[in-house]
């Protein structure tokens, strides 16, 4: 990776007909002007930044993602600002505070900025000196901080759709990091999993958006572009311009509303990347764990039931366990969630099955060992069995946060059958499917569709 210094220098500079980067300029007919790119000079880097603000809980959090000219991930952050801005904070602030941030980790890793983008109007307008409204000490301290950090790089401002990376940097910030912490990544691998395939989507449509960015006459989606450098200097240089945004968001994204002080709706928790489509050759393979629990008409007739698949959703053993009066006081929906899990894991380590991804939809386990409920369980069983859990995983180099995904019931057919198959069995009874077994026909009929499903979806990644 071709890294250069960032330049000392705070004026900038000016663009000739031998200019190695050209700037278009266009009138348009609502007055506003418009600036479309020719060519780019280099190894160029991009700053996206965005902040995280819940009134409500009295949280913050910002987050930031620097990627190279080829929309390659190249390293991001995220920070929980609770404690920092604890005697007073809004969205301005953290948002200001999240382009500080990566400012400061650019300049630490000897990244060349081109362009710095955010979706806050009120930030840019500050640091542009386009901005009259007087703004809180706090505030104003890291406008200036930023101003002193910018050298010469465009600032953009982009829709909130377009910063949908950053923004989830940033609500992973302000609601799953302790007060006071901050990750660094790296890696896709490192990333949290909703962050990682954002961004594997952002890079899928990349080429598309260069070839519409460089066509004059596409329709495109107005951004507000200043030069940075001409701020620091005093004299604000404003100009819009006119970019396609092709997103690779999925219709549930489409319909999202973006609001800093709500938390995300839970789909948009359960997508998890392919992380061995990262970190491993296409010749590899890797598997995804689903589980489920059933307890029928809460009577202690219960059952789990686990499903493990390869990289195509083809079935390579599943097992369904009858808990019937297993444990006659302890025992709840919680309980049997929990055994279908560890059951997976055990299933998986006796048949040398590497998992990359755990699958699941009841949330109280899932928190239980990622260590966010902190209430003790109505049964105390359920601290045995998630502490077995936990070993698994940190015996096999499992996150519990990068690699366990929440769905919705809907989402997990295929393990809710097995739960209910097991329940149906004779007391304690247990039995297992491959792939050369003959199904029942309502699984078979699942793990059909679902193996369409997941076909269908590496199609489009």
């Amino acid at each position: 990776m071709l890294i250069s210094t960032i330049s000392t220098s705070k004026t900038q500079p000016k663009l000739s007909k031998q200019s190695t980067k050209t700037l278009k300029l266009k009138k348009m007919s609502n007055n506003q002007w418009s600036i479309l790119r020719g060519s780019t000079y280099g190894k160029m880097y991009t700053l996206y930044f965005d902040g995280s603000h819940n009134n409500q809980d009295k949280k913050a959090g910002a987050g930031c993602v620097i990627m190279d000219s080829q929309g390659e991930f190249v390293v991001a952050a995220a920070y929980n600002l609770t404690q920092t801005y604890r005697e007073y904070c809004d969205v301005a602030i953290v948002e200001a505070a999240a382009l500080c941030i990566g400012l400061k980790l650019a300049k630490d890793r000897n990244l060349n900025l081109n362009l710095i983008k955010g979706d806050s109007t009120e930030v840019i307008d500050r640091v542009l000196d386009r901005s009259r409204r007087p703004s809180r000490p706090p505030l104003s301290r890291i406008i200036q901080q930023i101003i002193g950090l910018i050298d010469g790089q465009n600032i953009v401002i982009i829709r909130r759709e377009a910063n949908r990376v950053a923004d989830k940097l940033a609500y992973w910030g302000c609601s799953r990091l302790e007060e006071g912490g901050r990750e660094f990544y790296t890696t896709y691998f490192d990333l949290p999993p909703q962050v990682a395939e954002l961004i594997r989507q952002e890079k899928s449509f990349s080429n598309i958006r260069e070839e519409e960015d460089d066509g004059e006459g596409s329709s495109s989606l107005a951004e507000n572009i200043g030069m940075a450098g001409s701020a620091v200097a005093g004299v604000a240089m404003l100009a819009w311009g006119m970019y396609k945004l092709v997103s690779g968001e999925s219709s549930s994204d489409k319909d999202e509303h973006k609001n800093k002080a709500k938390a995300p709706q839970p789909r948009e928790f359960i997508r998890t990347l392919d992380y061995a489509s990262n970190n491993m050759s296409l010749n590899d393979d890797y598997y995804t764990l689903h589980y489920s629990g059933s307890d029928i008409n809460q009577h202690q007739n219960g059952g789990a039931g686990c499903i493990i698949r390869n990289r195509y959703g083809k079935l390579i053993i599943s097992a369904t366990y009858n808990l019937n009066h297993l444990y006659p006081v302890q025992y709840n929906i919680a309980v049997a969630e929990a055994i279908a899990w560890s059951k997976g894991l055990k299933l998986a380590e006796t048949k040398r099955l590497k998992l990359f991804r755990i699958i699941g939809d009841n949330k109280e386990v899932i928190d239980r060992v990622r260590g966010q409920e902190k209430k003790a369980p109505k049964v105390p069983l359920l601290s045995e069995i998630v502490g077995e859990i936990r070993e698994a995983l940190e015996k096999h180099s499992i996150s519990p946060w990068n690699q366990v995904a929440l769905i919705g019931r809907d989402e997990n057919k295929v393990a809710n059958e097995l739960a209910s198959l097991g329940s149906k069995l004779g007391c304690l009874g247990e039995k297992s499917y491959g792939s050369d077994n003959v199904l029942p026909f309502k699984l078979d009929q699942l793990i059909r569709e679902d193996e369409v499903n997941i076909r269908g979806k590496n199609l489009l990644m």
